[in-house]
């Protein structure tokens, strides 16, 4: 069946192509060899967290995916516990303050990846009421030079085809 543009746009967001899962994964390896790399350094654990959650923000901003975002978040939440909490290179907490950290971790990047996501499907909305505008424009001062009937309903016959991007007969 007919789908307006908008939701046309809003489900290709969700497609799942492998290049975005590739993208989602690279980040993902990125932001755990920077938290290694970090904690190394001796940068404070807050910093490993701020780099999990620009990790999600970056995978929603990049791919759009709703459930890239959610296995970004939970793997990022799993892999913060595993390498970064003791105990080390398990999914046991030992301090309950950890809990609520991860909890917090997973909430704030699901908010930022929401967030992100629908700021990409405004800016995409806003791109094709621009392109909208503008091909009323053009059409606008193409009918201001027609001067008979079967000129301008041929016309205006044009323009709607382009507007909706459908063929009128």
């Amino acid at each position: 069946g007919y789908r307006s543009p908008r939701r046309r746009a809003a489900l290709a967001d969700e497609r799942l192509s492998l290049r975005s899962a590739g993208l989602a994964l690279a980040i993902f390896i990125v932001t755990t060899a920077l938290s290694v790399l970090s904690m190394r350094l001796g940068f404070h654990e807050v910093f490993v967290v701020i780099l999990y959650v620009f990790g999600i923000l970056l995978t929603a901003v990049t791919t759009g995916n709703r459930l890239l975002g959610l296995a970004m978040t939970v793997i990022s939440v799993l892999a913060y516990n595993y390498f970064f909490t003791a105990p080390y290179y398990t999914l046991m907490v030992s301090d309950p303050g950890y809990i609520m950290a991860l909890l917090l971790m997973a909430a704030i990047s699901l908010l930022a990846g929401n967030m992100a996501r629908r700021v990409r499907r405004q800016a995409r909305q806003e791109a094709l009421e621009a392109h909208r505008t503008d091909i009323l424009l053009q059409a606008s001062q193409k009918f201001q030079q027609i001067m008979d009937e079967e000129t301008l309903l041929s016309q205006a016959a044009s323009e709607l085809a382009v507007l909706l991007g459908r063929s009128i007969i």
